[in-house]
């Protein structure tokens, strides 16, 4: 676990692949990204996703669960936790039951982030992750 702050993980830059269908949401939370100091990559749907996972740069996968092509977030999860075990990969979406925060959970996802997120709410979950 990274105990890290802003300043922190500016020295660290881990790099965060930011999924959403949303060009607004990718907009906005890349630049919130960016200045809580990480490096951000943008995907818009899961198979993109899995283009810039790939390309092995990716410390950190920050994906919206509801996105509406044929792969959801959901499914996303699974297959990266299946490619990609040791991934921190953390859910994002603005509707969070409980149900559905427990299930993310379960299937593998280290935090599920309520949107929108503010810079500090996104430092603090870096540090609190295993990457």
């Amino acid at each position: 676990m990274h105990d890290a702050n802003q300043a922190d993980l500016e020295a660290i830059s881990p790099t965060i692949c930011l999924v959403d269908d949303d060009p607004m949401i990718r907009e906005l939370f890349s630049r919130v990204i960016q200045r809580s100091g990480c490096q951000v990559l943008v995907a818009f749907d899961a198979a993109d996703a899995e283009s810039v996972l790939a390309g092995g740069q990716v410390d950190i996968l920050l994906s919206d669960l509801n996105m509406p092509d044929a792969t959801d977030g959901e499914q996303l999860l699974k297959s990266v936790k299946t490619t990609y075990p040791n991934l921190p990969v953390c859910m994002m979406s603005a509707d969070w039951p409980p149900a559905a925060r427990e299930k993310m959970l379960e299937q593998g996802a280290s935090a599920c982030l309520a949107k929108p997120f503010s810079t500090d709410d996104f430092t603090q979950l870096i540090a609190s992750l295993e990457w």
